[in-house]
């Protein structure tokens, strides 16, 4: 909520068309019992009333943790490990893509790539922590 009060005044989310977690890997799923960024972008959600879709974006491909990889290898990692389902309302919509955790920004540039050659008009992220 502190994220969307500091921001609503500001009228960021008077353009913001559409909430989208960053999908994690099964393994990641099973692991946690649940997507941290998933849960983020549903509360974000019901707080600004903007529409939320979890099935928009999904991973087509495990990748190996980030953690280990230095910035061009997190980049080549997760190339081409999202893809848009044809179910895509997001045409010519503006997407807010929430995540958990930020370090070269390889996973929401991918993410973002992916949605923009799908039709999104733009896209802009969100993310609860940075990494090192």
């Amino acid at each position: 909520e502190n994220m969307y009060s500091k921001l609503k005044d500001t009228g960021f989310f008077h353009q913001i068309d559409l909430i989208i977690p960053v999908p994690v890997s099964k393994e990641r799923l099973e692991e946690r019992g649940y997507n941290q960024a998933e849960e983020i972008a549903k509360h974000l959600s019901k707080i600004s009333k903007i529409p939320y879709n979890r099935d928009i974006l999904i991973r087509k491909k495990d990748t190996r943790p980030q953690s280990g990889f230095n910035p061009n290898q997190r980049t080549k990692n997760i190339r081409n490990a999202f893809v848009t389902t044809s179910q895509l309302p997001a045409k010519h919509k503006v997407i807010l893509i929430i995540d958990d955790i930020y370090t070269t920004g390889s996973t929401i540039n991918e993410c973002s790539r992916i949605l923009l050659n799908s039709g999104a008009e733009k896209t802009y992220s969100s993310v609860v922590c940075i990494g090192s």
